[in-house]
């Protein structure tokens, strides 16, 4: 696949690696097992509608490394896919996300302990120079680098179908089609917050919220 081939370079400069052999701990469940599709749902990239289509619940935010180490090799028996969003925008989506008070009460401390001080994604953007900041906000999930829910142990991409955010309609279609599958493909529902920029920010700065 011509876009997992690219993307893999473009990180990381090396080819493809192969998958290894992993033993499972759980038992791969039934709603995954049923469609013999594994969507990694990286977060605040448009999902939420794909896994409610797909499995008729929410199958979270878990890395294609915390699928394998739990279901082991049957996980490249399956047919696996991410929407990706472009990172600026996911980033602001994100910021202005968690300070609306997110989904639940875990989202509701982290916004109050690493964000209360922050009046715009701008702000904070620059405080990332900062590595005790960095990795404080990098490590929550809403935050978390795209590459983390894609690569492998290896920092290999083993999944067969990624898709950008805005594209996704198309990609979702073309994806379903060369699979055999029949699927609805959601309507994209864009929150108006997410628009803006941070392209004020140094070189540097862009770096740390690349893929």
């Amino acid at each position: 696949h011509y876009l997992k081939d690219r993307l893999h370079y473009l990180l990381f400069g090396c080819p493809l690696c192969q998958p290894k052999v992993k033993s499972a701990t759980e038992k791969l469940p039934d709603y995954v097992r049923r469609t013999k599709i594994l969507y990694i749902h990286v977060p605040k990239a448009g999902g939420s509608s794909i896994s409610m289509g797909l499995y008729g619940r929410q199958i979270g935010h878990q890395t294609f490394r915390e699928w394998e180490a739990k279901y082991g090799s049957v996980i490249h028996e399956l047919t696996t896919f991410s929407v990706l969003r472009e990172p600026v925008s996911r980033f602001i989506s994100a910021f202005w996300f968690l300070k609306g008070g997110g989904m639940n009460e875990l989202d509701q401390n982290f916004a109050n302990t690493h964000l209360s001080k922050y009046e715009s994604p701008e702000d904070l953007a620059l405080d990332l120079l900062d590595p005790p900041t960095q990795g404080n906000v990098l490590s929550y999930f809403h935050f978390r680098p795209q590459f983390e829910f894609i690569c492998n142990e290896d920092f290999g991409v083993s999944i067969d179908y990624l898709i950008p955010l805005e594209n996704m309609r198309e990609g979702l279609d073309a994806m379903f089609e060369a699979e055999g599958f029949s699927f609805d493909v959601p309507r994209l529902n864009e929150g108006s917050r997410a628009k803006g920029s941070v392209m004020e920010l140094s070189g540097e700065g862009l770096d740390i919220l690349n893929l």
